[in-house]
């Protein structure tokens, strides 16, 4: 239950973010540990619906498909209990980026902000069956991409990180080789409702403790064995958003400078 008082009317309905903390933990990886980054922010909301509703084989993402009139749709990515893109809802081919280049092919919209390969991303666990690509593995019965095919960033994370490092007297995003494809945003799942003070685990690198039916905390470890080797003794820091469940898009919060010298427990 709630308190009366929690219901505040100035609290906006688009989430605000506050920083907390940022621990560095160093694994070992010799025995294949990853370091860590470990952020913590504070959120208020007016109606407090932070937190993805995960459904079982959801991908979070929008891809792209082309019907018999070549126009250009998108639908939510789902994978059956067997590993293999779920292609019920698709009533077309998949876009892939060597089908962009033929002849009445339709234009992407300016939401799309990545792509996916077969070689580079985990896109490569998808299956798909009876489309024909320029370029593909044959398994049998089974087509595996080896091209690009596109998703609606809208759709995936609902919590956006950036690490920024310093060159010169500029911050520009770390290239992180193994992990470019999402870098470091994600999606953490929904906060219960139920006001608790301690933290509790939210499932993966999430914790998160809600302090009202407003307000709370939501903590993210970020794994990597690239943090040393990319960071090193750079200053840097991160830039974080976090959308609510109706698309509220928070502030864009930025950390204070840090190295990882000085962040390490």
């Amino acid at each position: 239950m709630f308190n009366a008082c929690d219901d505040n009317e100035e609290i906006s309905s688009t989430p605000n973010i506050s920083f907390v903390d940022l621990t560095f933990g160093r694994g070992n990886i010799a025995e294949g540990g990853a370091d860590s980054l470990v952020l913590t922010i504070n959120f208020k909301d007016k109606e407090g619906d932070l937190g993805k509703d995960f459904i079982a084989g959801e991908r979070y993402m929008h891809i792209y498909y082309v019907d018999a009139n070549n126009q250009l749709h998108s639908t939510p990515l789902i994978i059956d209990g067997f590993g293999q893109l779920d292609t019920k809802q698709i009533k077309g081919k998949i876009l892939t980026k060597s089908m962009r280049d033929k002849p009445g092919m339709p234009t992407l919209p300016t939401d799309v902000s990545c792509s996916y390969t077969y070689i580079d991303c985990t896109i490569t666990d998808i299956d798909v069956i009876d489309q024909e690509y320029t370029s593909f593995e044959d398994e049998g019965d089974i087509v595996r991409i080896a091209d690009e095919i596109y998703y609606n960033r809208e759709h995936l994370y609902n919590l956006e990180v950036k690490i920024l490092e310093k060159q010169g007297d500029k911050f520009i995003e770390a290239f992180y080789r193994d992990d470019r494809c999402n870098a470091f945003s994600n999606t953490f799942p929904r906060i219960p409702n139920t006001t608790h003070h301690e933290w509790i685990s939210a499932g993966g690198p999430f914790r998160v403790k809600r302090t009202s039916k407003t307000t709370g905390s939501i903590a993210y470890a970020m794994y990597s064995i690239g943090h040393t080797y990319v960071l090193r003794d750079k200053e840097f820091k991160l830039q974080i958003y976090v959308k609510d469940r109706a698309k509220n898009r928070s502030n864009t919060l930025e950390t204070p400078v840090f190295t990882l010298q000085e962040l390490e427990k």
